[in-house]
């Protein structure tokens, strides 16, 4: 190993330089040499920037975050990053654009009075991290609740594609650390990503638990698991609030599932097709909010299924039946009983049944709801238009299109 030192001029005294030149055969690693030059403000802040100088460098930092490239072997930096990540010693993990074969999972814990976690690349499809036979791909635990919002760590993850290799589990798990822990406004953000198989595929795109306030925004997933699911959004200590927005989902069983108590998730803009059941709100009691607007969903099954669910709001969508060979519902909402609380507006979609389908499909069902409206909408090639529970007789819908249906309405059993 040789040192040599390196012009410092206008640094300062806080600010010193130092250049090594590791041997690669000291290294285990064959011929050659790789530089290395630290920098940085050390006495102040504890930054490290590493800047390598060989044609396939591993990592770099600056300015608590490091800098990962493709090279011969960056599994060491990976891991010194993780780990340095959990210590509170850097906040962001950037990856330049390359593929990355990556050594396994990674597991990141941020506790209360940490600063918060981003996981970078330049681009979905630019910088591409590769798992093989992975239960979970990045799992994160965050300390978060609302009576504690100033301390409570943020965590986006963008810019990146995770692609699976062989049967991959989830391939990225948010979850609170301390489940009995409510609330928490601090940030968390999936943007701009892929998730998608390399010859394998994922059980899960991303999944989300117990926490609140999340953004998903320009997510492509294609799991290539057709009894996968895109994003699940469940727990059960107040997982609120979560807005998705241009995300893509293809190939798979689900494209959103919400479960547990979860109340408000706003779809807008979404692509989901070639799978079973766009949309699945399957709460463990009656919880309120889903919205849906101008998105695109075409499903097997059922485009937006729901049970307990409060006060949707599903306005300008186009919702498909892709094939006819099996039952279809377009919009399909079922509670038990009908309660105060469940006013829906279901209004300006276009539900558009297959042509040669062979079983019953159904443009709207609704089983119980107290009051609500069901306006403006448009029906083509369905058995019914419209089906109303005996528990929803007070909704009375109006002004909409029926077209190659047998049925407009349908009142427990009878027609109308």
């Amino acid at each position: 190993m040789i040192l040599k030192k390196c012009s410092t001029a206008g640094t300062g005294p806080k600010h010193g330089a130092l250049s090594l030149i590791v041997s690669l055969f000291a290294l285990g690693l064959g011929a050659g040499s790789i530089a290395l030059h630290f920098s940085g403000k050390t006495a102040e802040t504890g930054a490290l920037q590493v800047e390598a100088s060989d044609t396939q460098p591993l990592a770099a930092s600056e300015e608590r975050t490091v800098i990962v490239s493709p090279g011969r072997d960056f599994a060491q930096a990976i891991a010194r990053a993780v780990a340095d990540a959990n210590a509170d010693r850097i906040d962001e993990i950037r990856f330049l654009p390359g593929e990355y074969e990556m050594p396994g999972g990674l597991v990141f814990e941020k506790k209360f009075g940490q600063s918060g976690l981003r996981i970078s690349g330049v681009g979905a499809g630019l910088s591409r991290l590769v798992f093989k036979n992975v239960p979970t791909a990045i799992l994160v635990r965050l300390d978060t609740d609302i009576r504690q919002t100033d301390l409570s760590p943020a965590f986006s993850i963008e810019g990146v594609s995770l692609q699976a290799q062989g049967a991959c589990g989830t391939a990225v798990q948010l979850e609170r650390r301390d489940p009995t822990r409510q609330g928490g406004i601090a940030e968390k953000r999936f943007n701009n990503m892929a998730i998608e198989g390399k010859d394998g595929s994922w059980d899960m795109g991303i999944k989300a638990m117990d926490v609140t306030f999340c953004t998903f925004r320009d997510i492509t997933l294609r799991p290539q698991n057709p009894k996968g699911t895109g994003i699940f959004i469940t727990g059960q200590q107040s997982p609120v609030d979560h807005h998705l927005t241009g995300v893509r989902i293809l190939g798979c069983h689900t494209g959103i599932k919400v479960g547990g108590t979860v109340e408000g998730v706003y779809v807008q803009q979404a692509t989901i097709i070639g799978i079973d059941i766009g949309i699945d709100w399957d709460t463990d009691s009656f919880e309120p909010l889903l919205t849906v607007t101008g998105s695109h969903i075409s499903a097997r099954s059922a485009c937006i299924r729901a049970n307990n669910l409060l006060q949707p709001l599903i306005i300008g969508n186009l919702l498909y039946q892709p094939q006819g060979d099996g039952p279809w519902c377009g919009i399909q909402i079922r509670s038990k009983r009908a309660t105060g609380y469940d006013l829906l507006q279901i209004s300006n979609n276009i539900l558009h049944g297959h042509p040669a389908h062979k079983a019953e499909n159904t443009g709207i069902e609704v089983t119980a709801a107290s009051a609500g409206v069901l306006d403006g909408n448009i029906f083509s090639a369905v058995d019914t238009g419209i089906r109303l529970g005996k528990d929803a007789s007070d909704i009375t819908p109006s002004d909409n299109v029926f077209r190659t249906t047998d049925k407009e309405l349908v009142r427990g059993n009878s027609s109308e």
